[in-house]
């Protein structure tokens, strides 16, 4: 089973080979039962501020500044 605090520190540290074999642990999983637990742990678990994996993946792709670098005009 997953600890409390495992997949918010993998998004947190962009672990993505940590986070591909958490899923591919899930996805592995032949009991419905499991899985389902599993994903609710993943949907259930909280980080600071009472944000949980949603809010973390928003937030690690969100932009830091809503200019747009792309263009040359000033």
């Amino acid at each position: 089973m997953l600890q409390s605090t495992e997949v918010i520190r993998y998004i947190l540290r962009s672990d993505i080979a940590a986070i591909r074999q958490m899923l591919a642990r899930i996805s592995q999983e032949v009991n419905g039962i499991n899985r389902a637990i599993m994903l609710q742990n993943i949907v259930d678990e909280m980080a600071d501020g009472g944000r949980n994996i949603i809010h973390m993946c928003v937030a690690m792709c969100a932009p830091t500044s809503n200019k747009d670098a792309s263009t040359g005009m000033q």
